[in-house]
């Protein structure tokens, strides 16, 4: 096995559009400014190529700083340690680029096309996040409008396999296997300079090709950004030139970011694909956890265990024997429009005021509940769920559809399979967004005498808590119709949210074949990544830091690196 080299986290760079507008940093815009040199990087037995000696300049370090410094100064950092952390990483990226592309001088038709193809979507995802905004959307999991929705599931990095009796985790993506399964109709030799016409033309046509206000309105915005991107110095300003210096710079991203790849590849890779994280490494950061929630909940006893379980289950490793009992729920929303909203509250402002008595009020909330029209999505090619063209083709009264949902969610066996039906069905009918791509589903406590700690209306509340029946639930059962301010909803009981192993010993000695259950739990019942999967990618991300301290100190003695901090003292404030 090959030494553990990784550029993760350079890995992450943001296609960020905008580099200068808005950053708290820039105190001028001229093209010389931008230009200052910060950091020298030189090879001590220069090759004879473009990496013997290279420049870091000012537009680089606010461009990574918007990426990676105001988030360390988010998180607590002052703005001159973030400052000086954007320094490192750029120093250490820079060096990284150059010894993969020392290994890997040329590349291959392939991967040229590869690249050509991820600028180009790249191009596509900053337009439309100026659509979105155009569009009024502000929800990332929705397409581009409410009614087309797409599920992104996840893609695991690791799968756990036993081989001779013994546990091993292998690695499931690579930059080899992204050029593998990359799938092209014509291969081109692309050029980076001469190509970026191409690129543009290609993208213009797509705008065109829609004949819709919107997308034109959004191309504007996007050129726009760019020219206030670019004020001050003294660059062209027709569309094609400040397009093809956006399609240069994302290229640029997009191959660092790819040579980063096949560089950490070349250390981290052997014939059998072995990944460096290890079963034991697993375990052990998952019993740190439970241990750390075990002390804060248990042995410190602190009193917000209640709201933290609402708010934020997933984040609790530890759960209480005695107390509060919590469980989850997802649910499927058939939901007023603007119209039935509006008699609902006014049906309860008559009843509330006197005019309507009791039964006139239920007459009257039965009539309404009953013009419910639940929508229905179908998904197309891409993956995305439009609702159908032909409503008289699917219109199902509210309770038809509830017992259809019920029905196929019965037919499956294994919670698993329940709940991805389940979660298929969320995406055919659902309307509320907060269940489209949620990081965790909905949690409900009940206390000793049976009440409700939750945030829900009072009817969700209780329609959970019967569902839950006294810890008798199984997983899979669906509620009836439950009544609420805001529609009708179908609940799917997600089980109650329990420890994986019993007894203090055993949650905190936990062997290595421990992993196997990690392996095959769900934090989220309705998406596909088990606690190992959440464990493993936190371990390579915090690895990197040990990469950085070890590996980075040996390469960079090859090289001297000369800072020059009067060159952005102006920028610390």
């Amino acid at each position: 096995m090959k030494k553990r080299v990784t550029g993760i986290l350079l890995c992450m760079l943001m296609f960020c559009m905008s580099i200068f507008a808005g950053c708290s940093l820039v105190t001028r815009d001229m093209a010389k400014y931008l230009a200052t040199t910060v950091i020298e990087i030189t090879l001590n037995e220069p090759l004879g190529n473009d990496n013997d000696k290279m420049i870091v300049q000012k537009r680089d370090l606010i461009s990574a700083y918007n990426t990676y410094g105001y988030y360390y100064q988010q998180n607590g950092y002052s703005k001159e340690e973030a400052l000086n952390m954007t320094i490192e990483l750029l120093i250490n990226r820079r060096i990284t680029i150059a010894k993969a592309e020392e290994f890997y001088p040329e590349l291959s038709v392939k991967e040229k096309t590869y690249l050509w193809s991820e600028t180009y979507d790249a191009l596509n995802d900053n337009f439309n996040s100026y659509l979105n905004d155009v569009l009024g959307i502000t929800d990332s999991s929705s397409s581009s409008s409410d009614d087309e929705v797409k599920f992104n599931g996840y893609d695991k990095n690791a799968v756990l396999k036993e081989v001779d009796d013994k546990l091993l985790i292998e690695k499931t993506e690579s930059a080899s296997t992204k050029i593998d399964e990359f799938k092209y109709t014509v291969a081109r030799d692309f050029d980076k300079n001469e190509d970026r016409e191409l690129i543009y033309s290609n993208f213009v046509k797509f705008i065109s090709d829609q004949r819709d206000k919107n997308y034109t309105e959004a191309f504007n915005d996007y050129f726009k950004a760019l020219l206030s991107s670019e004020e001050g110095q003294k660059l062209s300003e027709d569309k094609i030139s400040v397009f093809e210096r956006e399609i240069k710079r994302l290229y640029k991203v997009v191959y660092e970011n790819y040579m980063i790849e096949k560089y950490e590849e070349y250390y981290t890779t052997d014939e059998s694909n072995e990944s460096y994280i290890t079963p034991k490494q697993i375990v052990d950061l998952y019993s740190s956890k439970v241990r750390a929630s075990y002390t804060k909940y248990e042995i410190e006893g602190a009193s917000t265990y209640d709201s933290d379980m609402t708010n934020s289950a997933n984040s609790i490793y530890y759960y209480k024997d005695q107390g509060t009992k919590f469980f989850k729920v997802a649910h499927i929303l058939f939901k007023f429009n603007d119209e039935q909203s509006a008699r609902y509250k006014q049906i309860e402002t008559e009843y509330n005021s006197g005019k309507y008595t009791k039964e006139v009020r239920d007459a009257e909330l039965d009539k309404l509940y009953a013009s419910i029209v639940p929508i229905a999505r179908e998904k197309n090619e891409d993956g995305i769920y439009v609702e159908k063209e032909n409503k008289a083709s699917y219109e199902k009264s509210s309770q038809a559809l509830r017992d259809y949902i019920a029905n196929e969610v019965a037919k499956e066996e294994g919670k698993f399979n329940k709940a991805d039906r389940f979660n298929e069905l969320i995406y055919q009918y659902n309307e509320d967004p907060g269940m489209m791509n949620p990081s965790d589903i909905y949690t409900i406590g009940v206390d000793g005498e049976g009440n409700a700690v939750s945030s829900f209306v009072p009817e969700f509340n209780e329609a959970g808590i019967a569902l839950y029946n006294k810890g008798n639930g199984q997983i899979g059962d669906i509620s009836g119709l439950v009544r609420t301010e805001n529609g009708l909803h179908v609940l799917f009981y997600a089980g109650e949210i329990e420890n994986l192993y019993d007894g203090i010993n055993e949650k905190f000695s936990l062997s290595d074949k421990a992993v196997v259950k990690l392996y095959n739990e769900r934090p989220n019942i309705l998406l596909n990544k088990t606690y190992f999967d959440t464990l493993y990618d936190e371990l390579v991300s915090d690895n990197y830091a040990i990469f950085e301290n070890l590996q980075m100190t040996e390469i960079k003695k090859a090289y001297t690196i000369t800072v020059y901090p009067d060159s952005y003292k102006d920028l610390i404030g």
